[in-house]
């Protein structure tokens, strides 16, 4: 039977729409089919609107009006079957139960509004519940699914406002989220031993307090928006948070752990005020923006550039494997650190009193401002295992190691703790000590930035007459960030050599910003060795233009 509203109002204690007596396939069954369609008018039920009991098919078609009752139920009783299809309108309930008692319940919401104190989403043993979110709003206390049943909750649009989302028992549960809103105070995904789901390929998911991902409580993050006041990834089971794409926001803290919570970040970007890591964390793409507590395993990998910007405190594992790192905060090592042919870059290294680091393969570590917390004995640094090709360079100029003195020492294993002449970025030049000009002029350089390079420049002067002179033209092989150190040598014009001179490093970004900094090492002026051992780039003093630049000294006399 077919009803059809489409005026007044029609009021009743409770309302069943297809009802069945009996087991689908046994001999005898009866099972009965109905539906309403609501097109304007008011429609109350005091008690319960069933939608489909016991093997029967119920529809309600909502395109206008107001439809109220205490508790709606879609699909219930053996393979009851419960559909509504929300058009337009407004729905209110206490609850609305989708999928009860091995029922079958679907809403289908492309527009309207539906308001419930709970939602509940296949609550027990065999029942199957699917919510189709395209348009229109669904706002609830309580959203959860705490039974045995198969969820499917899929949102394409519209907008899911929820106070508590508990999603996961012994049941499958999958929630996709391409398009819209979703909204919750707290959100509970993932418990006891059954399969649950969480993909997330667009739209904007709020939690406006906590994210807590339980037993096999997976999250999967490709596109879109997802932010949280804090996130927890813990359960007996393997709890597993990916992220290929998108963007992640943990106001406060991203916990990662305790017993089998693992996090891969591969793409998009995560931002989380802190990080603490017990268990695993895996970071082989995208950006990551956090201060990291480390108790358990992270591994570093991937091409590119893996760029930590935060402050790091490493109390258990840290793994480099077959990648660049930046640091752009302190770096504390408490624990063990491995590098395996990884080009690390810290601005601030501090190794604790247990902090051993290894680093295998021909890959350097650059440390830019500071190195605190180094054993050394007998001239070999204790706390770095490195091998022969292996090499440390630090800035002596910054360096709160008083010891070290600018000079170079063996580490522990094999390879080089080597002092950096000095480092050049856009923010900071570099003037070298004092020199006698002989012969030639030598350097070497590696150059590490954030962009492919336009129109960068790095212009090498000397200070003569109480000016800055120019003494050379570009570098080669200026297109990229370098993977192995590069020589710089010229000759020194006749005039000048002999001059004692201080030498200044200046790096003019000139082209697209590419953020780029050079490290300098084994500045020197040499006799000129013979013919076939030079490597001569570059022009003489008197065939760069003549350049003068009258450039303010920053060196007292």
């Amino acid at each position: 039977m077919t009803l059809n509203l489409g005026q007044d109002r029609l009021e009743v204690n409770n309302e069943l729409v297809g009802h069945g007596i009996g087991v689908y396939g046994e001999d005898p069954y009866l099972f009965g089919t109905g539906q309403i369609t609501q097109t304007s008018g008011e429609h109350f039920v005091n008690g319960t609107l069933q939608l489909g009991y016991s093997i029967g098919k119920g529809a309600y078609n909502m395109i206008e009006g107001n439809l109220s009752a205490q508790r709606f139920i879609l699909g219930s009783g053996n393979e009851g079957t419960g559909i509504l299809n929300m058009i337009g309108g407004n729905l209110s309930a206490e609850l609305i139960s989708v999928a009860d008692d091995m029922g079958f319940g679907t809403i289908n919401q492309s527009g309207g509004t539906i308001t419930a104190q709970v939602l509940g989403l296949a609550s027990e043993h065999g029942s199957v519940g699917i919510y189709n979110l395209s348009g229109g709003k669904v706002t609830t206390n309580e959203t959860s699914s705490t039974g045995y049943g198969t969820l499917y909750f899929n949102q394409s649009g519209g907008t899911h406002v929820t106070g508590r989302l508990g999603l996961g028992y012994d049941g499958d549960v999958g929630y996709n989220l391409s398009g819209g809103t979703l909204e919750a105070d707290s959100v509970t995904f993932g418990r006891d031993s059954g399969h649950h789901e969480f993909t997330q390929t667009g739209g904007s998911f709020i939690v406006n307090d906590r994210l807590y991902l339980g037993n096999v409580g997976d999250f999967n993050l490709v596109d879109g928006t997802l932010e949280a006041n804090n996130v927890t990834l813990n359960g007996d089971d393997h709890t597993i948070f990916t992220q290929t794409g998108g963007t992640h926001i943990v106001h406060d803290t991203l916990t990662i752990g305790r017993s089998n919570g693992e996090y891969n970040l591969s793409g998009g970007t995560l931002t989380s005020l802190n990080l603490i890591n017990d268990d695993e964390f895996n970071y082989s793409g995208g950006d990551l923006n956090a201060d990291i507590t480390n108790y358990g395993t992270a591994n570093l990998s991937g091409d590119g550039t893996r760029a930590v910007n935060g402050d790091v405190i490493n109390n258990g594992t840290w793994e480099s494997t077959n990648t660049t790192v930046s640091y752009d905060g302190s770096f504390r090592n408490n624990n063990t650190f491995n590098s395996e042919n990884s080009v690390q870059y810290f601005e601030e290294l501090i190794i604790g009193n247990n902090g051993a680091m290894t680093g295998r393969g021909d890959a350097p570590w650059f440390v830019k401002e500071a190195f605190s917390g180094l054993s050394i004995l007998d001239d070999t640094v204790a706390n770095i295992l490195g091998e022969q090709d292996f090499s440390v360079y630090y800035n002596p100029l910054t360096t709160s190691n008083e010891y070290l003195g600018g000079l170079d020492y063996y580490l522990t294993g094999g390879g080089m703790l080597a002092a950096l002449d000095g480092i050049v970025s856009t923010d900071k030049y570099f003037i070298a000590d004092h020199l006698t000009l002989s012969d030639t002029f030598n350097f070497d350089y590696w150059w590490e930035m954030g962009n492919e390079p336009t129109d960068p420049n790095l212009d090498i002067l000397f200070f003569y007459d109480n000016e800055w002179l120019s003494f050379g033209g570009l570098l080669p092989n200026f297109d990229g960030s370098s993977s192995d150190w590069e020589t710089f040598s010229m000759y020194v014009p006749e005039w000048a050599r002999g001059l004692e001179t201080q030498i200044r490093f200046f790096l003019a970004d000139a082209g697209q910003k590419t953020d780029p900094t050079v490290y300098l090492r084994n500045i020197s002026s040499n006799p000129i060795p013979e013919p076939s051992t030079i490597l001569l780039v570059g022009v003489g003093l008197a065939g760069i233009a003549g350049i003068r630049r009258k450039l303010k000294s920053n060196i007292s006399a």
